[in-house]
């Protein structure tokens, strides 16, 4: 699988939810004893770039983490109640 594809599943679990980047690492680079590559987190921006591209919403916090937010059909979410 490719890592942009486990950083969206890994953001799909957390839904809502601001992941940090130190869990993210984790879960790409999970198991190395020098806590993943010096370029993990512009990795990562790269990656969020990416699925952005695709379609999906994500937010970054500035030196947190990132967010996934839930897709929403504007034509039916913006018409009035």
């Amino acid at each position: 699988m490719w890592a942009a594809d486990v950083l969206r599943q890994a953001l799909l679990w957390q839904l809502d939810r601001f992941v940090p980047y130190e869990a993210l690492i984790d879960v790409l680079w999970g198991g190395r004893p020098d806590g993943g590559p010096l370029y993990a987190r512009g990795g990562i921006r790269r990656h969020v770039h990416f699925l952005r591209k695709r379609g999906d919403v994500i937010e970054n916090w500035h030196g947190v983490g990132v967010r996934m937010r839930e897709k929403r059909n504007a034509a039916y979410h913006d018409q009035p109640l």
